[in-house]
Formats: structure tokens, sequence, C-alpha cells
């Protein structure tokens, strides 16, 4: 087993475009895994299963990972490519680390229930090929897999600090794959354009064994026994089903802050449960994923963890379990009710000649008047089980009551033609990121007009049935709905004395010419005792509602005492309580935009109130 470097060419490349596609966080990061560890699940499979398996090394086993790695082989390369390319710094911070810290952490993700990277090294359009060699190809034909561009595997490299990632696996299906025995094993690393004594090198760097093939070299898998003994000291043997196991070498989230492993396993599990809450529930599960910590030279296993269905997604789950039991009823009377509604969508033909379809999807809505972290969002979902989107609809109405909603579309909502006609479409609706549906050049390609008309009246016919579905009708009697009556006493019993011992004093947004918002604002503090606590949140402002708060950064806080947290573009500020006054600027982050910014205006929302309970006083709102 070697590292095969490839030879300079006449372009030099920086590095690969396709790896800053996707936002480098631990979120996109595991939609992105589980999703791709899903589509390869075999038809005949239960269930897909995915674990995520953190391993610390240090002392001898660390030594011992290294000099299976053929480190000293690697290192160089690395170090050249980082000195080389401003797109490759990282490099140099992680092996000062690993340097200065003697210690290194792995992350395995294995899948079992899915067929192995079947194909033989030169077989394109199979899965090993498309994992482990293409850029930009996808080998996924059905309408209900997640992803379509061959972008999403960039996020393995992306997530390693060596830019190093291994694979291991065994075949379900042996026959189709030339020279497969047992265990496949293969290695490549990602790195820009570099040079070593006058030699110039390409990207990709490739482990495993090489030798000529047309005049050219080449690395091949190994297979076994020669595979055997390598994938033990690299950690990659695994159970003989078939499967695939990914080692990311020196994982670290880019653009998280630094996280203690425990903190990355708990959130693992969470974000799957967050985005895959539709295969992860029901009767029979189309999905597991699991998580552990474990010191490899102490052999200890410090912490374990599993997706599941936790409070903050039990509500949107009720949902689609009302729709699958077909007990959704047609309006809301209480808490626990689930109402549905059918929205018509016509999809246009297509340019090679199919003719339009007259389909459906579901729209389920109840109240969730305890929920707080995604209260007042929509879930999109279509049939491969991630949630493509949280749509925040908050302050669609001032009589609306607290809600969740499921938008159930495609072979999640049924199995007919037009159920598959409608998950073809929103499949090429979506971005690499699979984080959204809106017309792109994929659907001019394919479809004549009214994709563009389509999607639009979705969004809009969502906001409206959930306007109508969850508002307070008005009493006869001289109190208005309840929200109404705090903002606006009416009669004798209206709250009109009370006093807000918070104000805003000063609120702005500015458009730059780079397309963000720059924002500040002034909070004071008049009465009360107690920490206290300000919510900011920067939002589009539509005639259906609010998107989704699109802060990226809170650049300037006053006082020096006030802690800053930054979830999903809200901003949550803890305030000391001898503090009578918080200051701050911001700036929102262009991937946060629905639509581009000179296409809208923002509202700066601010909410303050005790640190106990910031929901006590809601600061006025303001339009920019």
């Amino acid at each position: 087993m070697d590292w095969l470097f490839e030879p300079g060419v006449r372009v030099r490349r920086g590095g690969h475009a396709s790896a800053y596609a996707f936002r480098p966080d631990l979120e996109v990061f595991v939609r992105e895994v589980v999703q791709n560890a899903k589509d390869q699940k075999r038809p005949e499979a239960t269930q897909a299963r995915v674990h995520f398996g953190l391993m610390i090394l240090r002392g001898e086993s660390l030594a011992a990972f290294l000099k299976a790695l053929l480190w000293s082989e690697l290192q160089p390369h690395l170090l050249a490519a980082g000195n080389q390319s401003q797109h490759a710094g990282f490099l140099l911070r992680a092996i000062d680390d690993l340097k200065t810290r003697r210690e290194l952490l792995l992350l395995r993700v294995d899948d079992s229930g899915t067929g192995g990277l079947v194909g033989g090294d030169l077989d394109r359009d199979r899965p090993f090929h498309s994992l482990c060699i293409d850029e930009l190809f996808s080998t996924k034909e059905s309408a209900g897999a997640g992803g379509s561009y061959g972008l999403g595997k960039s996020v393995l490299w992306r997530f390693s600090g060596l830019s190093t990632v291994l694979f291991s696996s065994y075949l379900q299906d042996s026959a189709s794959t030339p020279n497969a025995k047992g265990l496949r094993l293969f290695g490549r690393t990602q790195l820009p354009w570099h040079s070593i004594d006058d030699e110039d090198f390409d990207g990709p760097c490739w482990l495993g064994r090489t030798d000529q093939h047309d005049g050219r070299p080449i690395a091949w898998s190994l297979w076994e026994p020669a595979s055997t003994e390598p994938a033990a000291r690299l950690h990659l043997n695994r159970p003989t089903g078939a499967g695939t196991s990914i080692l990311i070498v020196g994982f670290n989230p880019p653009a998280e802050e630094t996280l203690h492993p425990k903190e990355l396993c708990r959130r693992i599990c969470n974000l799957a449960a967050r985005h895959f809450w539709p295969v992860l529930s029901g009767a029979e599960p189309e999905l597991r994923v699991t998580s552990d910590l474990l010191d490899i030279e102490s052999g200890e296993t410090l912490l374990k963890a599993e997706a599941e269905i936790t409070d903050e997604v039990k509500p949107f789950v009720s949902c689609l379990d009302a729709h699958r039991k077909e007990e959704a009823l047609e309006a809301i009377a209480g808490d626990g009710d689930v109402a549905a509604a059918e929205i018509s969508v016509r999809i246009p033909g297509t340019i090679a000649g199919a003719a339009p379809v007259d389909a459906k999807v579901t729209l389920c809505v109840r109240l969730a008047p305890k929920l707080k972290v995604l209260v007042n969002h929509v879930a999109y979902t279509r049939g491969f089980g991630m949630v493509v989107k949280y749509r925040n609809l908050e302050g669609i109405s001032l009589s609306a009551q607290p809600f969740v909603a499921a938008l159930i579309c495609g072979t999640l909502r049924g199995k007919t033609p037009e159920d598959s006609a409608v998950e073809r479409f929103l499949r090429m609706a979506e971005p690499p990121e699979h984080d959204s549906w809106s017309p792109n050049q994929r659907l001019q390609s394919a479809y004549k007009k009214g994709y563009a008309v389509l999607l639009d009246s979705l969004d809009k016919q969502v906001s409206a049935l959930i306007k109508q579905l969850v508002s307070q009708a008005a009493d006869e009697g001289e109190k208005g709905p309840e929200l109404l009556s705090k903002m606006f006493p009416i009669g004798t019993s209206g709250a009109d004395k009370r006093k807000h011992p918070f104000s805003v004093v000063k609120r702005t947004a500015t458009l730059t010419p780079e397309g963000n918002w720059l924002f500040s604002g002034e909070v004071r503090r008049t009465a009360g005792e107690g920490p206290w606590r300000a919510r900011i949140a920067l939002r589009f402002s539509t005639e259906d509602g609010a998107e989704g708060s699109v802060i990226g950064a809170i650049a300037r806080l006053s006082p020096a005492g006030a802690i800053c947290r930054l979830l999903d573009g809200v901003a949550t500020v803890d305030v000391p309580e001898d503090k009578v006054k918080l200051e701050f600027t911001g700036t929102s982050d262009l991937a946060l935009h629905p639509v581009s910014a000179r296409r809208a205006a923002v509202r700066l929302d601010i909410s303050v109130g005790l640190a106990s309970s910031e929901r006590d006083v809601v600061a006025p709102r303001g339009e920019s």
C-alpha cells in the first residue's frame, strides 16, 4: 500500500470549488452524510443504519495510526499545499495542532443495510467511482433519492483538518465488481496544486495498491488478504455484512467553535433527529442513527448517544402520524388536534414531451403552545425523509396561536403516479444543499414554463392555509383575541396600566453595496431586578409574513459582560443584572437570505425580558 500523488498539470488549482458549495457547519455535515447513506439503502432492507464513531488518538495509538497512514509520505505534500495556497492554510494549523497536542480526532461513519462500494476501480457510474473518484457526478437515479448533484460527498474532505478520507467496504454484489474479494480498502487526500523540490503535483492523492494502467500510474483498491492488516491498523475493520465505513482524519467542523468530542457526539444525534424525523419515527422506522466516543489509548467508551424523537420535533411527527393514519381533521378545536388540507399543484409538462400532471400535496397543522425552538415553523418534506427546510412563519397573523406544520409532498405523501411526479419535480427544485425549493437552471432545462409560478404559489397557499387554521376569531364582547388584547387593551379588563421595564430606543438597518444588511440597536432597562435577556432577529418581510432570521454575526456588543449566542440566524444576548443598557451592531449572512436583499425589506425584531422568562416583555417591532 502506497500514496500516489498526481503529477501537476498546466492549470494550477487552488482547491476544489465543490468543497465550498455548502455551509461548513455540523448541521450541514450531518444532513449530507445521513442523506447519502440512506440513499444507498438496499430495497429489501427494512432499515438503513448510520453510526458516527468519534475516536481520540494519543500516545502509542496515535503513533501507530500515523505509521499506518504512511505519514512520512503524506506530510510533505500537506505542508507544501498549505504553504502555497491561500485556501489551504488550515492544513498548516492542523499539522501544528497535531505536533503540539499530540492528539488526533477521527470520525468513522459506518452504514449498514446498504449495498457497499460496488463497482470496479474504473467502472464509472457505480457507487465506488461516484464516492471515491468522481467530482460533480451523481449515480442516484431514483426520484426518491436525496442527493442528485454529486456534491454532498465533498463535505467529507472539507471536515477533515488534513483533507484526508479513507474507505472500507464489504459489497452485497461482489460478482459485479472485478477482483472483489472480502474487504475493500481505499483512500484519498484532496489537495490544491503544489510543488516539492521543483516537482509539481495536482490535487488528488490516492492511497492503495500502485501500478501502471495504459502507461500511467494508478492506485487500485486493496482487497483481502492485502487489505486486512492495514484496515485494522487504520481502524477500518468492520463486520462482514454489506456496507461502507468512512474515516475522516482530523475531524474538524470548520464553521464551529471548538467543541468537546462529547458535545459533538450529542449534537450529531440531535441534528439527525431534527432533520430526519420523518424516517426515524413510525412503527417501522426506515433509519437509525447512533454515535459514540471512544478513547483508543485506554479502550474506554466515554459516551453513547442515539437520535431519538425529541420534544422539539414531536409535534411535527404527530402531524405526519395523523396523515398516515388518516386521523387529521378539517379544523383545530384543541391543542392536540391536527388539521389537514390538500393543496393542488400542476406540474408543468416536460421539454421531453411529457404532459402536465395535476397532483396534490398535504399540509398538516397543529397548535404547539409549549414549544420554544421550532414554534411557528413549517417543515417542508418529501419522499427521501429529510426535512428540506423549516420555514419560519412567525408574525403571520396578530391573532395566530403558536403552531407547527408539516408540508407532506411526493412519495412521503403517497405512492400514486401523481405523487411520484411531484417527487421528481421537487428533487430538481433543490439546490446542492437540498435546503429549499426554488427555480433553477435544472428546472428550466427539464420543464416548460410554469415551474416558478408553481413554487411561488405553493408558498403562498401554505401561508394562507396556516393563517386560516391557527388565527383566533374575535369574540363579540369587549375582549378581543388573547394576543390582540395584550397588545391593545380594550375595556376595563384590559392591561391598560401595564408598564414595560424595557424599551428599544434605537434601531437601524442599512443595505451594503455587497448585498448584506448592517444593523444596530440599543435597549434600555427602566425597572426590575435580576439578569435580563434580549433576543434579536433580522427577518425578510413579505406579504405572507416574515422569513427566518438571517443574522450572520454580532460584531459589537456592549456592556462587556454581556454574552451572545447565535443559533439559526437568531442572536440571544444575556445581560448582567447590574447593567441597564445594551448596545449592539451586526451583519446578515448572505447564505441565509431567502431572496436578494435588494428585493425585500427587512424587519429587526427585538424581544426583551428577564433571563428566566424572556417572553415577559416584547419590544415593539420595526421595519427598515
